[in-house]
C-alpha cells in the first residue's frame, strides 16, 4: 500500500472508533495524529514543486468528500471541480488554524461546525503570547 492509502486506512480506522462520526472530522475533534496527517497532506498538495505529485492531496480530498457526504447524509455527491476545490480550501484553512491553536500560537472563532465548515466564512483569530513572540522573531531582522 502507498503512504496515502495507509493514511486513508488510518483515518477510516480512527473514524470508526469515534462515538459521533458525524462531527468527528471537524478539525477541533481530530486526534493530533490525524490532524498532522491532513495538514501535511495539504502542505504537499499546495507546495510549489517543479514536478506534480499525483498522490499529494489524496487524503485531504478523500476526507473532504467523506465529511461532505456525512453532512449531506448521502453516499453519492455531485460536485463540480471548482466547488470541490473550494471545499478543500475551506477545510484546509480550518485544519491549519486548528493546528496553530493546538501549538498555542493563536485562538480563533467561530469554531468550525457542520453548518459552516465549507463556507468561505470570516474567522477571527488572536495571537497568543507565544504567537506574538514568534511574530517578533519572524519580523525582526537578525
Amino acid at each position: 500500500m502507498s503512504e496515502s492509502e495507509n493514511q486513508r486506512q488510518e483515518l477510516i480506522t480512527w473514524l470508526n472508533d469515534q462515538p459521533d462520526k458525524n462531527k468527528a472530522l471537524l478539525p477541533q475533534n481530530l486526534s493530533n495524529e490525524i490532524l498532522d496527517i491532513l495538514v501535511d497532506d495539504t502542505k504537499e498538495m499546495y507546495s510549489n514543486k517543479n514536478e506534480v505529485d499525483m498522490k499529494a492531496g489524496a487524503t485531504i480530498t478523500f476526507t473532504t468528500l467523506l465529511l461532505k457526504s456525512q453532512i449531506e447524509q448521502s453516499t453519492s455527491l455531485d460536485i463540480e471541480p471548482e466547488q470541490l476545490g473550494q471545499y478543500i480550501a475551506c477545510y484546509a484553512q480550518a485544519l491549519n488554524l486548528e493546528g496553530l491553536r493546538r501549538k498555542g500560537v493563536l485562538s480563533y472563532s467561530p469554531e468550525p461546525t457542520l453548518e459552516n465548515i465549507f463556507e468561505d466564512e470570516k474567522r477571527e483569530f488572536e495571537l497568543t503570547e507565544l504567537g506574538r513572540q514568534l511574530e517578533k522573531e519572524l519580523v525582526t531582522p537578525h
